[in-house]
């Protein structure tokens, strides 16, 4: 063979593979919606990523210049085929978008956006070159230069295009008030939309109350919202009442932005231990018709407070931890003050004040006075963001000796957090005069026998009327059987003891062994899927049945098999032909609604997998 042929052959080989070993590289495209804007205009940019195989690319990163503000990134997942060399292979699209917000005025290199691929960190070549002028400097038409090389309507689709939300935005040039000044914040979670939780305290006493405000931050004055309260685990939690209606929109800065701020709700929090308390975040759904009909989820912040206890100097006996309050006045009274001995008298106690009041007094210890459980009744006041009110403590007290009995007084000490300071407050209850009880009348046997009258033959039986043969008393002690019943009860019951443990010890195990069953799993997996209604994760939760219903049915781990090639697997197990093609069917939908924008569950898709599920499972 001449060296020319040769040459020729290894170009040939290298035209076959060149194109393959290409598409195994993923191929990264950015782009930035304008090149020209003014300040505190958003901006979009965008990352699109070519890949092969099934792994979702994951954490897209975009680092923005100081002073900008930036938005999570809204991601979308598609995929088409192929024909590369006369194959069909599969290919992916990820898109990844943010928005930004610069703050002030200049031209900035915004860093290429990266995103893990296959375990590894990719990202372009290039930077992104933006330039930002002062307000209204710009043609009013914003003819501005469009970035992307012209081809902005391809990265951000149809409905952004003569698109520009910064003429929606509500401008206000008031100055701020008092409030409007301490709600400011330095960062911007979000150019057009968030909500905060803004404790009245960031540290207090086990017991003390805590006010959480709810607040919406955003752009433009008009929109609703559903809200879910965050946990708060560690907490006692009561509503208090809700300003919102009765107020103004509270104009305040955030960042360079002024926004308004809407007190969607409020809740006292009572801390139940020591340590930094975490509240939770409290999440929303938001339309706001001037950015869109289209609802937007957002979380707040998580609040963390930190609980100490009141110092144990000068503590007073009897002090409980959590005995917070404000204020607190107790008062009681008596009744009846007159009454027999092993009677009971009745004790009324109240207490009020402000804060959680507590359900427990400190009562007297005295000898032959016994008190009982109370009743408690009360009822919860709010009054200007305080929680208060009053509660009664119903008491029954049995007195068992006579004479005057003085009953003392019931006291509560507690830690008043605004005074730094240990109370007691006290009731006085007063004495309660006992009479002695009533003497029992005497048995007039017992009398005779105490006095030695009653006759020696008086417990003698009658006379016999005949003679009968002598009947001598039965014999006491253990039968036989009563004996042989003892002495072999213990070891029958360990070995009936020893069998019952075991059997018990069979039916855990395999009990275990059955919840963890591929087809067990499966069945679990639909019924979350049947409970949810967020369309990604139900699909999510579909997918996860099919495949463990495959290994259940067939023993095949199809989660490590294309999707290509799974029908023909299917079918080599023993499963129908078009069985296994609605199975890919389900699972490749499945896949597309996990990363697609979707209102609600698809409900055929949950009952086409109900199907396949009993259609595999055992």
């Amino acid at each position: 063979m001449t060296r020319a042929l040769r040459l020729g052959w290894l170009l040939a080989l290298l035209m076959l593979l060149v194109p393959r070993l290409a598409a195994a590289e993923p191929q990264i495209q950015v782009g930035i919606s304008e090149n020209e804007v003014e300040v505190d205009d958003p901006v979009t940019v965008t990352m699109k990523v070519l890949f092969e195989g099934q792994v979702a690319p994951a954490q897209p990163t975009l680092k923005v210049p100081d002073g900008f503000s930036i938005t999570r990134p809204s991601t979308f997942l598609s995929s088409f085929n192929l024909r590369i060399n006369g194959r069909q292979q599969l290919r992916q699209s990820f898109t990844a978008n943010w928005v930004i917000a610069p703050n002030r005025e200049g031209t900035f290199t915004i860093p290429a956006p990266s995103v893990i691929v296959d375990g590894e960190t990719v990202s372009a070549s290039k930077g992104l070159r933006l330039k930002v002028v002062a307000k209204g400097t710009l043609p009013g038409n914003r003819n501005r230069r469009q970035g992307f090389g012209g081809m902005s309507s391809f990265f951000l689709g149809p409905r952004n295009r003569g698109f520009d939300i910064a003429t929606l935005l509500d401008e206000d040039d008031r100055p701020l008030t008092l409030e409007g000044r301490e709600l400011r914040m330095r960062r911007v979670p979000d150019p057009y939309v968030f909500i905060r939780i803004v404790p009245s305290q960031n540290k207090a006493y086990v017991g003390e109350q805590v006010t959480l405000a709810y607040y919406v931050y955003s752009r433009v004055r008009r929109g609703r919202g559903d809200y879910r309260n965050p946990p708060l685990n560690d907490f006692i939690r009561h509503d208090l009442p809700n300003p919102s209606r009765e107020r103004e929109l509270v104009l305040t800065q955030v960042g360079a932005q002024r926004f308004y701020a809407n007190l969607t709700g409020q809740e006292a929090a009572f801390p139940l231990r020591t340590g930094k308390l975490s509240t939770g975040v409290l999440k929303g759904t938001f339309t706001i018709p001037k950015l869109g009909r289209r609802p937007v989820e957002r979380e707040s912040n998580d609040a963390i407070i930190e609980v100490i206890e009141p110092p144990t100097e000068g503590r007073p006996a009897g002090y409980r931890i959590g005995d917070v309050g404000r204020n607190l006045r107790l008062s009681a009274e008596v009744a009846p003050r007159e009454i027999t001995a092993g009677g009971t008298v009745s004790v009324q106690a109240r207490l009020e004040g402000i804060g959680l009041l507590p359900t427990k007094l400190k009562l007297p210890e005295r000898a032959g006075v016994e008190w009982y459980e109370p009743e408690l009744k009360g009822e919860l006041q709010r009054n200007r963001g305080q929680l208060g009110g009053w509660r009664t403590f119903g008491y029954a007290v049995r007195l068992d000796q006579p004479g005057p009995v003085d009953l003392g007084e019931i006291t509560l000490p507690y830690w008043d957090p605004k005074a730094e300071r240990y109370v007691v407050v006290r009731a006085k209850l007063g004495s309660v005069r006992v009479r002695p009880g009533k003497t029992p009348a005497p048995d007039a046997s017992a009398g005779a026998a105490a006095s030695g009258d009653e006759s020696p033959f008086a417990k003698l039986g009658p006379p016999r009327a005949q003679l009968t043969a002598y009947d001598p008393a039965q014999e006491t002690g253990f039968s036989p059987s009563l004996l042989w019943t003892l002495v072999l009860a213990p070891p029958f019951g360990v070995a009936l003891i020893g069998g019952v443990w075991r059997g018990a010890h069979g039916l855990r195990r395999r009990r275990r062994e059955r919840a963890d069953a591929p087809e067990v799993l499966a069945r679990e997996a639909l019924a979350e899927a049947s409970r949810t209604d967020d369309a990604k994760e139900a699909a999510a939760w579909c997918e996860k049945a099919l495949h463990l219903a495959i290994q259940a049915g067939t023993g095949l781990k199809s989660r490590g098999v294309l999707l290509d090639d799974l029908s023909e697997r299917l079918v080599g197990k023993g499963v129908k032909a078009e069985t296994a093609d609605e199975i890919v069917t389900i699972l490749r939908q499945c896949g597309e609604l996990r990363f697609a924008p979707a209102d609600e569950a698809d409900a055929a898709i949950l009952q086409t997998t109900r199907k396949l599920v009993k259609a595999l499972t055992p």
